[in-house]
């Protein structure tokens, strides 16, 4: 019985955990942002565009600055 246990104990530990809600929506957006960027370099967006994706991305260093100042 306990070879059963073990075996069932070690399938267990191979199931991923989920992902939390949150941190996927994040990273969903996070990935449409860095696609837009790739965009940008390729010259494939509006002028509008351009403004909106360079406002993002100067409000995302910001934010990674003020993250990593943080932690000291």
């Amino acid at each position: 019985m306990g070879n059963v246990r073990r075996r069932l104990e070690a399938l267990e530990d191979r199931i991923p955990l989920p992902k939390p809600a949150g941190r996927t929506e994040a990273q969903a957006r996070m990935k449409a942002h860095l696609d837009q960027v790739a965009r940008l370099r390729r010259g494939e967006l509006s002028d509008r565009e351009t403004v909106e994706v360079e406002a993002v991305s100067a409000a995302v260093e910001s934010r990674l600055a003020e993250i990593r100042g943080g932690g000291r």
